[in-house]
C-alpha cells in the first residue's frame, strides 16, 4: 500500500515537472537523477537486504547484544561513506565536465541520494523488527512533502535548482525522523568502539558481493540515460524517461510484495520444500497481476501518456507499450532475486547482474546510432528476460542439489 502510494506520488511529481518545465530542463533533471541513482550504491555499500537478514536472525534468537553490534557497525560504515560520497561526486564532476549552471542541480541530487541511502538503512532495521508501519509513515510524509515541492517549484513557479535542494532537504528530514523513531521504539543507540569497527569491516566483507551486485544493477538501470544523453541529447532523455516511467513505477508492486515476504523467506530458507513453495506461489500471483495490468495498459496507452505527461510526448506511446515486457519479467525476477539472497547466493547473483550490466551498455552503444531510442527499450526488455531465466535455472539446480543431499542423508546405512 505504502510502496504503491509513494510510487504514484513520485510518478505524479515527474508528470508535473514534464508539464511545468521545458523539455531541456526536464531532461536535465532526469539526467541528474539517473546519475545519482547510478552511484547510489556507493553510499550504503549494498547493506540494506543483508542487514534485514542479519538483524532478523538475531532478533529471532533474542540476541540483543548482537543486534546492538550489527546496528552500530552499520552506523560506522555510514559515517565512513562520507568521504566516499565526496570522492564520487568530484570524480563524476570531472568525468562529465558539467556546465556551471548544472552543478548546483547535480550536487543537490547527489545529496538527496546520499540522505536517501541513510534513510533506507534505518528502514532495513525497522523491517527486521517488523515495524514496517513506521517506515510507511515516514515514507508517506516524505512523498507528500516532495510532491508539494514539485507542485510549487516544478510546475507553478519552475525553478530547477530550488526544486533539487528541496528534494535534499526533505530526504534529510526523513532520515532524522526515522532515526528518532527507531531509537525511541527499540531503545538501540549505535555505539562506536574498536570492537564495533572490526565488526564493521567484517560486515563490509560479508556484503562485498551485494555491493558489487548493486553497482551492476545501477549500471544496467541507469547507464541507458547517460548513453542516450551523450548520443541523442537531453531532450531525448525526457522522451525516454516518460516512456518507461510508468512501467518502472509499477515495479513497486513486486518490490512491495517481496520485501514484505523477505523475512519469511529467510526463516523458511532451511526448509527447502516450504521455501520453494513460497517462491512459486509468489511468482504465480504476481505474474497473473502483471498480465492483467500489461493488457490493460497496452490498450490504454494512447490515453494514459498524453493525460499524464502532455501531448508533446505522444511519441512515447509505442516505447511504453514495448516496455511492458520488462514489467512481466519483473513480476518474476524480483521473487527469484530475493530467493537467491535469502539463500545467501550473493556471488552468483552478482555475476548474473554484472553480465546484464555489460550487455546493457554494449547493446545501447551498438543499437542507439542505428535504430534510435527504441534500442534502449529493447535492451531493457532483453536484460529483464535474462535476469528472469538465469536465476530461475540457478534456483532449480539448487533445489535439485538440496534434494539429492537430503536423499543421501536419509538413505539407510548398509547392514541395517
Amino acid at each position: 500500500m505504502t510502496e504503491g502510494g509513494t510510487k504514484v506520488l513520485s510518478l505524479l511529481s515527474f508528470a508535473l515537472m514534464a508539464r511545468g518545465l521545458s523539455q531541456h530542463a526536464y531532461g536535465t533533471v532526469a539526467f541528474a537523477f539517473a546519475v545519482g541513482s547510478l552511484f547510489y550504491i556507493f553510499f550504503n555499500f549494498g547493506l540494506e537486504n543483508h542487514l534485514v537478514r542479519e538483524v532478523r536472525k538475531r532478533v529471532l534468537a533474542h540476541d540483543a547484544a548482537g543486534v546492538q553490534e550489527t546496528v552500530s557497525a552499520a552506523a560506522v560504515l555510514k559515517i565512513a561513506s562520507v568521504p566516499v560520497f565526496i570522492g564520487v561526486l568530484l570524480l563524476v564532476a570531472w568525468m562529465l565536465q558539467w556546465e556551471r549552471t548544472q552543478m548546483p542541480i547535480i550536487v543537490a541530487v547527489f545529496v538527496y541520494f546520499y540522505l536517501l541511502s541513510a534513510a533506507q538503512l534505518v528502514f532495513s532495521f525497522l523491517r527486521a523488527f517488523e515495524r514496517m508501519t513506521i517506515e510507511c509513515g515516514v515514507r508517506w510524509i516524505q512523498g507528500i512533502a516532495v510532491f508539494g515541492a514539485v507542485a510549487v517549484y516544478g510546475y507553478w513557479r519552475p525553478d530547477v535548482r530550488l526544486l533539487a535542494w528541496w528534494y535534499a532537504g526533505i530526504a534529510g528530514m526523513a532520515v532524522l525522523m526515522a532515526m528518532w523513531l527507531f531509537a525511541r521504539i527499540t531503545a538501540i543507540i549505535p555505539i562506536i568502539r574498536l570492537r564495533i569497527q572490526r565488526r564493521a569491516l567484517v560486515l563490509l566483507g560479508e556484503t562485498k558481493y551485494l555491493f558489487l551486485m548493486g553497482i551492476a544493477i545501477s549500471v544496467y538501470s541507469s547507464s541507458d540515460v547517460l548513453i542516450i544523453s551523450r548520443m541523442l541529447g537531453v531532450e531525448t532523455v525526457a522522451l525516454y524517461r516518460n516512456a518507461v516511467m510508468i512501467t518502472m513505477a509499477l515495479f513497486m508492486i513486486p518490490s512491495a510484495v517481496v520485501n514484505g515476504f523477505f523475512p519469511q523467506m529467510i526463516q523458511c530458507s532451511e526448509r527447502h520444500e516450504s521455501f520453494y513453495a513460497t517462491l512459486r506461489g509468489l511468482m504465480v500471483r504476481l505474474l497473473t497481476i502483471g498480465i492483467c495490468m500489461a493488457c490493460g495498459l497496452y490498450l490504454a496507452a494512447p490515453v494514459i501518456i498524453p493525460l499524464i505527461f502532455g501531448h508533446q510526448y505522444l511519441a512515447a506511446i509505442p516505447l511504453f507499450r514495448y516496455s511492458l515486457i520488462a514489467l512481466l519479467c519483473t513480476m518474476m525476477n524480483y521473487v527469484l532475486a530475493h530467493g537467491m539472497m535469502a539463500l545467501g547466493e550473493y556471488r552468483a547473483y552478482f555475476l548474473y547482474t554484472a553480465g546484464a550490466a555489460m550487455l546493457s551498455i554494449g547493446m545501447n552503444v551498438l543499437l542507439l546510432p542505428k535504430i534510435g531510442i527504441l534500442a534502449s527499450v529493447i535492451t531493457m526488455n532483453t536484460v529483464h528476460v535474462l535476469l528472469t531465466i538465469v536465476p530461475a535455472v540457478h534456483l532449480w539446480m539448487h533445489r535439485a542439489r538440496a534434494r539429492a543431499c537430503l536423499g543421501m542423508t536419509e538413505m539407510p546405512s548398509i547392514g541395517t
